[in-house]
């Protein structure tokens, strides 16, 4: 049931960033290439996410190591560096749609998984010896969805 929400609440972030591209990027000009352009990016960045969590994960993984690659410390921290220069630097429509697209899969996945530390600290903590409370991981989160803003205030920037 949790996967089904999950899902649920990835496309329909999805769709409110297409069609917040709609009206705020394209205004009156009826442009459809662009949109496309960006749709096409937002679902190649959750495409590539769950790719990775059904094909790849159970290929890489044996009994030492049960994480998914996408979802590790050092991807979401990599990913945050590499994600501001795609929508700061690039210009690319598909590039600033696939670094939301990510971001928000992991923004959702994180949010969902928030509540049970242990499941949250299996899925993203994996690699860190550490075990944080909740209070970290709720602040975790919300740094998260902070970074995410920041993302889409740059895409959205006039």
């Amino acid at each position: 049931m949790r996967t089904l929400r999950t899902t649920i609440a990835k496309l329909t972030l999805l769709g409110l960033l297409a069609g917040a591209f709609f009206f705020l990027k394209l205004g009156t000009n009826l442009i459809w290439f662009p949109l496309l352009e960006f749709s096409l990016g937002l679902l190649l960045g959750a495409g590539l996410l769950k790719f990775d969590k059904v094909v790849l994960a159970p290929r890489y993984q044996d009994e030492a190591h049960t994480f998914i690659f996408t979802r590790s410390f050092l991807f979401i921290i990599s990913f945050a560096a590499v994600s501001l220069w795609i929508v700061t630097s690039s210009g690319s429509l598909v590039g600033n749609g696939l670094a939301l697209g990510i971001a928000g899969s992991l923004l959702i996945e994180m949010t969902h998984l928030r509540l049970d530390a242990e499941v949250f600290h299996q899925t993203f903590f994996a690699q860190i010896n550490k075990r944080y409370t909740q209070a970290d991981i709720n602040h975790f989160v919300l740094l998260a969805w902070g970074y995410y803003l920041l993302l889409v205030g740059l895409v959205f920037r006039p």
